[in-house]
């Protein structure tokens, strides 16, 4: 998932929001049951990239729409967390 905040506040406020927004998804989903039939439960993990991105609208063939987000913060997170890090 992907969330983007507008503008219209500073970096900082944004990026405040943005960490509370994966607290508060780790704190809810994290270790959820999905299936406690065969002990199936949900891994959560966050990361946070800061700066410009564009969004990019792709596909209009066959009545199929695409949006691919590029941009340096998709660059900067981390992919090797432990559960519960953001």
């Amino acid at each position: 998932m992907i969330v983007l905040w507008p503008d219209v506040e500073d970096m900082k406020t944004r990026i405040l929001r943005a960490v509370q927004c994966a607290y508060a998804i780790q704190n809810e989903l994290h270790m959820a049951d999905l299936d406690k039939d065969n002990n199936v439960q949900l891994s959560v993990k966050c990361g946070i990239g800061i700066g410009n991105v564009s969004v990019l609208h792709i596909g209009g063939v066959l009545n199929r729409v695409e949006y691919l987000a590029v941009g340096e913060p998709l660059l900067q997170g981390k992919f090797n967390f432990l559960p519960r890090q953001i």
